[in-house]
């Protein structure tokens, strides 16, 4: 069945999470027409997943959409995409539930069961995994990332392309800095800065991220 040009959308990726977003994509409604490699080259022209891989400099029509499929990098990969003349769509799981006064970006993917609290908005790009919590109030930065199962309380702001671990949780009205990372299971009692890596029980300073292979 050829795709509606309304709900066709191709995801940028062809790793194992990329599965994972095209299945979001399907029980959200949207046909996945196909996949952009925006890192190795090499599989370009192939196929993944059962569907053709494209170049992400070769959008297959003017109104070509896309979603990213892979946690990391996730700003950089939609920049490329988009300064190539692809345009970003959300995906939202239809189990998520999602305040009507929450605010979602662009480019947004949301798993299955994932609550997102009253005033909360969700930057451009971020992926919010399966189970994943977001509190009232609370802001994500672009590219943040939740892993399944984290919780980020309310009243909580996070700065651009965070990550929070499986499982980990962050205190009501915290500060968490760009490019923060959080290692699974942590619980985070105080406010994060900037590029440090946190892990533990109260959460403290492990390394900066980049150290840590950010």
């Amino acid at each position: 069945m050829t795709a509606s040009p309304d709900s066709s959308i191709y995801v940028a990726g062809t790793g194992s999470f990329a599965l994972e977003v095209i299945e979001f994509a399907a029980a959200a409604g949207f046909e996945v027409a196909g996949l952009v490699e925006p890192i190795d080259s090499s599989r370009i022209g192939g196929s993944a997943h059962r569907l053709n891989v494209i170049a992400p400099d070769s959008p297959p029509s003017p109104s070509a959409r896309f979603v990213v499929g892979v946690s990391a990098n996730r700003q950089s990969i939609a920049a490329e995409l988009e300064s190539a003349g692809w345009s970003a769509v959300t995906v939202v799981h239809p189990s998520a539930v999602i305040s009507s006064s929450a605010e979602i970006g662009k480019g947004v993917v949301i798993g299955p069961l994932v609550v997102i609290g009253a005033a909360s908005a969700i930057g451009d790009h971020s992926l919010i995994g399966r189970g994943a919590l977001v509190g009232h109030h609370t802001k994500l930065g672009q590219g943040t990332v939740l892993y399944p199962g984290a919780n980020v309380a309310g009243l909580v702001t996070c700065g651009e392309a965070v990550m929070v671990g499986m499982g980990a949780a962050v205190a009501d009205g915290l500060r968490v800095g760009d490019r923060a990372v959080i290692a699974a299971g942590a619980v985070v009692v105080r406010d994060v800065e900037s590029g440090w890596r946190v892990q533990g029980v109260p959460a403290k300073r492990f390394a900066a991220a980049a150290a840590a292979g950010r």
